[in-house]
């Protein structure tokens, strides 16, 4: 049995699937964004039929004959044909509609997902605050270390520059002392540069240290929550905190959910339908049949309206993320209807 609604209902059974789908992108199989009033649902369906053969039958008659004078009788076998219906099995396929609750009807409290109650508008206050501290990696680039610089050796000091008066006019001689002093000199003065640069290099390097001790690769940010953020935290919280219970139909409603931290796929999504109506998010049921890997059984999970689209969220399962569900086949669930209160 095959059904078209584009939705992802995942059975209470460990039926995992090859998905490592983590993303919600607007062509997710469990994002619903349908503008109609009514989901059109076509399932194939395997029905009994008769057909009438006509047969050809071997018949057991009583027939009487007279033998030396008296009557008698005995059995004969005849051949008839005779019409018998026999059965056997057709797809047929059939077309109904569910309709498609709008977000206007998926505020307000009900019976079993009361969004009023103080314990759930608490849970639900501190699942979505406004905003959040979150540590995240430093946009500023970390600091740097500045290019070595090596320590030069050091230089003499040149003397006064020799005059020519003082070699009593040997213009030979003359010549040879400057040359000397004047390669003294350019030396000396290369070392004062040479050792500028170092002394510039340490002042540098000490800089560099405590921009790097004051350095941290993390750092705290507060954030604004959005829509999305919120609903992914009250999911988490029911598919983490409370633990699932096989039975049928409601027993606890979201309020007896929360206290007794159990609760089957109905209880379930009657406290996450409850928290997300207490922080503002419209919520609203879906019930359908589903295929887990022990064969077909009723199921109900939640779905939340975030930014324009319906996310699923069926917290029966730990192996299942807000808006991705892998454990029921979600190609071949058969859709029962969609509620903004559960009528069972």
């Amino acid at each position: 049995m095959i059904c078209v609604f584009p939705s992802a209902a995942l059975t209470e059974n460990q039926y995992a699937l090859n998905s490592n789908n983590t993303n919600i992108g607007l062509n997710d199989k469990n994002v619903i964004q349908v503008n109609a009033a009514y989901y059109s649902v076509t399932i194939k369906q395997k029905v009994k039929a008769y057909r009438k053969i006509r047969t050809k039958v071997k018949v057991r008659v009583k027939v009487r004959y007279k033998y030396k004078g008296k009557w008698r009788s005995t059995y004969k076998y005849r051949y008839s044909y005779r019409y018998v219906y026999k059965p056997y099995y057709k797809y047929v396929y059939k077309t109904y509609k569910v309709r498609n609750v709008p977000p206007e009807e998926c505020k307000t409290a009900t019976k079993n997902a009361q969004s009023n109650d103080a314990q759930i508008k608490s849970l639900a206050k501190s699942l979505t605050p406004t905003t959040e501290n979150v540590t995240v990696s430093n946009p500023n680039p970390k600091p740097t270390t500045p290019a070595l610089v090596e320590n030069p050796c050091p230089v003499s000091e040149p003397g006064s520059e020799p005059q020519i008066t003082d070699f009593n006019g040997n213009e030979t001689a003359y010549q040879e002392a400057w040359n000397a002093w004047n390669e003294t000199n350019t030396s000396y003065n290369n070392y004062l540069k040479a050792k500028q640069s170092y002394d510039q290099y340490l002042t540098d390097y000490a800089y560099y240290g405590q921009k790097l001790s004051q350095y941290d690769e993390k750092i705290t940010v507060t954030k604004k929550l959005t829509t999305l953020e919120k609903a992914t935290n009250i999911f988490n919280w029911v598919r983490d905190c409370v633990n699932y219970s096989f039975y049928y139909n409601t027993k606890r409603g979201a309020i007896g959910t929360l206290n007794s931290r159990i609760g089957n796929c109905v209880d379930l999504s009657h406290l996450i339908v409850a928290l997300s109506r207490a922080a503002g998010i419209p919520a609203r049921y879906v019930h359908a049949n589903c295929k887990f890997s022990s064969g077909w059984c009723g199921h109900v999970w939640a779905q939340l309206f975030v930014n324009g689209k319906w996310i699923n969220a069926d917290a029966s399962n730990n192996i299942n993320d807000f808006g991705v569900i892998r454990n029921w086949n979600t190609k071949n669930d058969i859709l029962e209807g969609v509620y903004s209160s559960l009528p069972f």
